[in-house]
C-alpha cells in the first residue's frame, strides 16, 4: 500500500515538475513569438494608379512610437512622400526591390501621418503598400 502512495507522488511529483518547466519555456519563447511578427498597418491590398491624380495618400495612425518601415512592391515604379502636418519628413524613389520605393522613418504614436505614392512611368500596374513596426523598436 505504501508503494502505491509512493508511486503516486512521484507521479504528482513528475507532472507538476513537466507543467513549471513548460511555464517556464512559454515564458521565454513567448516574447521571441510576439518580436518576430511585424503588425502590418496596411498591405492587404493590390492598388492600381488613378493616373488623374498625380499622388495617391495613404493616411497612417499609429498607436506606438517607434521606427517603421514604408515599402511598395510591383511592377509599378512608385516613389513615396511622407508627411505629418503638410510637412514633408521623407521622400524615397527606388530604394526597394526594382523600381519599388522603401524607408524607415520614427514615428510617434497618436500623430496622423500621409503616405503619398505616384507612380513615375504613367502606368496602371499594380502594387502593394506595406508598412510594418521594425523588431524592438516600438514604444
Amino acid at each position: 500500500m505504501s508503494n502505491v502512495k509512493t508511486d503516486k507522488k512521484k507521479i504528482i511529483i513528475l507532472v507538476v515538475s513537466y507543467l513549471l518547466a513548460l511555464v517556464f519555456i512559454l515564458l521565454a519563447v513567448l516574447p521571441m513569438i510576439k518580436d518576430s511578427n511585424e503588425k502590418v498597418y496596411y498591405g492587404t491590398g493590390t492598388h492600381k494608379f488613378d493616373l488623374t491624380k498625380e499622388y495617391q495618400e495613404f493616411e497612417f495612425k499609429f498607436d506606438k512610437s517607434g521606427n517603421y518601415t514604408f515599402k511598395s512592391s510591383g511592377k509599378a515604379d512608385t516613389e513615396a512622400k511622407l508627411t505629418l502636418g503638410g510637412k514633408t519628413l521623407r521622400n524615397d524613389d527606388n530604394s526597394g526591390d526594382g523600381d519599388n520605393f522603401s524607408f524607415q522613418y520614427y514615428c510617434k504614436k497618436g500623430e496622423v501621418y500621409r503616405l503619398y505614392v505616384r507612380n513615375n512611368k504613367g502606368s496602371i500596374d499594380d502594387y502593394k503598400i506595406i508598412v510594418s513596426a521594425v523588431k524592438g523598436s516600438s514604444k
